[in-house]
This record gives structure tokens, sequence and C-alpha cells, in this order.
């Protein structure tokens, strides 16, 4: 480190003592290209209404096609390194609910997927992937499948992500409950909009998982909004996630890819 600096002072010396100033003749006209200034930062301050729009229309599954996906990298709380990736896809409206209900009175639903892949440093990667389905008049959650294909079905639920909702605003979604099965297991889903910066926000989505067998699980998802309301970045806080008999605690971070593309 003492000779870099030492070399760095070297090549300042070198600037202003050999010749001129700039390695011409002092008599040259010389062009000096001024760097643009940064942006200025300003907090975005409690109250500023976001727009949900964009988000929704993936999160819900409401325009085929449209995606968000991420590139994660971050550390568990034992300082082991991760990678990873992240997807919501959305399917559309081309769905009903279940087959066992006669097509006159099957109601349409939208279909979103999420897919993740993880992998420890030095470890063997793993995916996972689920299902979510809601009911195309009112975003109201229809049913989840986790990456087993066991399905959640609403015990509760709130009303769905407004259009619209200011920074500090917060709500509950849904309680879901394994079906078929007398696991007394929930799934409880929450939201808040927390600011960030230059009109933008964090849209948190909180999904707790309360086991009487295991205890609580969390995972915490915070999605950074730009002004329009467009996902630029997702941190992923997965909290006591029991991985082979072991409490992990793992922070993952990474910025959208290929947003303009698939949500517009």
């Amino acid at each position: 480190m003492k000779r870099l600096a030492l070399l760095l002072v070297a090549a300042s010396l070198c600037l202003t003592a050999c010749g001129s100033a700039t390695g011409v003749d002092a008599g040259a006209t010389v062009t000096t290209t001024l760097a643009t200034p940064a942006a200025p930062v300003t907090p975005t301050v409690a109250g500023t209404a976001v727009n949900l729009t964009a988000f929704k229309k993936v999160f819900y599954g409401e325009t085929a096609g449209a995606q968000y996906s991420f590139n994660l990298q971050g550390l568990d709380s034992s300082g082991n390194s991760w990678t990873g990736s992240y997807a919501v896809i959305a399917d559309g409206p081309n769905f009903q609910t279940v087959s066992s209900v006669p097509a006159a009175n099957a109601l349409p639903l939208y279909r979103s997927r999420s897919l993740a892949t993880l992998q420890q440093s030095g470890g063997n990667p793993f995916s996972s992937s689920t299902l979510k389905y809601f009911l195309v008049s009112d975003c109201s959650i229809s049913s989840f499948y986790d990456s087993s294909n066991s399905a959640f079905l609403p015990v509760s639920q709130s009303a769905p992500l407004p259009d619209s909702a200011k920074v500090g605003d917060s709500g509950t979604l849904v309680s879901l409950k394994q079906a078929y099965t007398t696991d007394p297991s929930t799934i409880d889903v929450s939201w808040t909009l927390t600011p960030d910066f230059n009109g933008g926000a964090n849209l948190v989505l909180t999904s707790t998982l309360n086991a009487p067998a295991t205890g609580v699980d969390t995972e915490v998802d915070s999605y950074t909004l730009n002004a329009n309301g467009v996902p630029t970045m997702l941190t992923v806080h997965i909290i006591n996630r029991h991985q082979a008999s072991a409490v992990l605690n793992l922070i993952l971070t990474g910025p959208a890819d290929n947003l303009v593309r698939t949500i517009f």
C-alpha cells in the first residue's frame, strides 16, 4: 500500500513539474471537458404518493408475458457467500377455478409464477418455484402452491395492494393455510411502503410461516421502486429458514434485469 501511495504522489508531481501542466506546448489551446455533475439525491418524504400499477401487473399476473427478474448476491450470518436469482412472471387471465366446478360457474383467474435459485459458495445450487392464482374480479388470492406443489388456501384476506399508496402506508394481505391436511401451520403476508430517494420507495412484503413443529420462519422481500413505481432493486432477507436442521439468516440483494421490455 505504501508503495502504491508513493507512485500516486510521483504521478501528481509529474503533472505539475514536467514542462507544462498538460504536457502540451504552453501556447497551445487546451479544451477542458467538465464531468457531468451527479444528480442530487433527495430522500422521499412520508406521504409521497407512489404508483403501484406497474408492480401489480406482474405480481398479480395481470399482463401475460410481463415479468421482473433480479440477480442476487449476499452473505449469511456465518459469513458464507451466496448467489442467486429471482423472477416473477405473469401468465395473464387464462385460468379458471378448480376443475370440479362446472365450467359455467368457473371463475376466471390471473396466475403468476415465482422462480428462485440459490447457491452457497462451494455448494450445489437449489431451485424452487411457486404458483399464485388471483380472482380477475378483484385480485383476491384464490390459491397458492409452494415448490413441493402443496396447496394453500386463504383463511382470511384483506384488500389487495392498491393502485397507488403513500410512503408510510401499510396493511395485511392474506393468511393462508395448507389445504387437505390437519397441519395448523399458516402463512401470513403483509406489506408496507417505506421511503427511498428521489420520489421512489421500498415496497416491503413480509411472509411469516407460523409452524408449530418448526417455529417461525420469515422472508422479507423489499422491492426498491423508482418514481414511476417500477422495481429497480430487490433485497431478500430470509430469517430462521430451516435448512438441513440449521437456522439460516441470509440477506441477498441485486439489481433488476430487463424491466423495460417486460413491464410496459
